[in-house]
């Protein structure tokens, strides 16, 4: 006696739709729990460093310390050499779009974006003197490296005939009061932990 699947005819003839549907109903599922589980953008603090060598775990340690780390579950370093080809690259999708503060070279500052990418800090800002950065006699950035001497040199070699200064981007997350609501005041805890620490 024979026995025959009364729906084998059907399978066979759609086996391709339900191998499809299997397969985007798994990928559904993996992006759904990869997704929940991933850091938001606020969650994380960016830093864009331009120099030729940075000890990244010790300096994302010392950058963890200075902030609280209930808001920030994450530091993010990147550091590109100024030197390579693919510096600007670099330096407008990991600086000026997700990076909450910058180190520059001095040499690397393009001045166009001065005003519409930083903020510049005014003079009743603790940080506004007469090393920083200045542009048409506007305060931008933090003098960090010059003379051969400065902050972070234990976690980044700097060149050393050009000065470095660190730049607060408008577009950060953590600038609290600054613009809107929702931001964290880290920036203000590690500019804090950089030059008073």
């Amino acid at each position: 006696m024979k026995y025959s699947f009364p729906y084998k005819a059907h399978f066979q003839r759609n086996a391709l739709t339900y191998v499809c549907l299997i397969a985007v109903l798994t990928t559904g599922y993996v992006f759904m729990v990869k997704s929940k589980s991933a850091l938001r953008k606020h969650q994380k603090f960016n830093i864009f460093v331009a120099a030729s060598k940075v000890e990244l775990d010790p300096f994302r340690e010392k950058i963890a310390s200075y902030i609280d780390n209930n808001t920030i579950k994450e530091v993010v370093i990147n550091a590109c050499n100024p030197a390579m080809t693919s510096y600007y690259t670099m330096y407008t999708t990991f600086g000026l779009e997700d990076a909450d503060i910058l180190i520059l070279n001095s040499n690397k500052i393009v001045k166009n974006d001065l005003k519409s990418k930083f903020i510049y800090f005014e003079e009743d800002s603790p940080y506004f003197n007469d090393t920083n950065y200045i542009n048409n006699e506007v305060h931008y950035g933090l003098e960090v490296f010059k003379n051969n001497t400065g902050y972070l040199s234990n976690y980044i070699t700097y060149e050393k005939d050009n000065d470095y200064y660190l730049f607060v981007n408008k577009k950060s997350k953590h600038l609290l009061g600054l613009t809107e609501k929702g931001k964290t005041n880290s920036v203000k805890k590690v500019l804090g932990g950089i030059f008073n620490g």
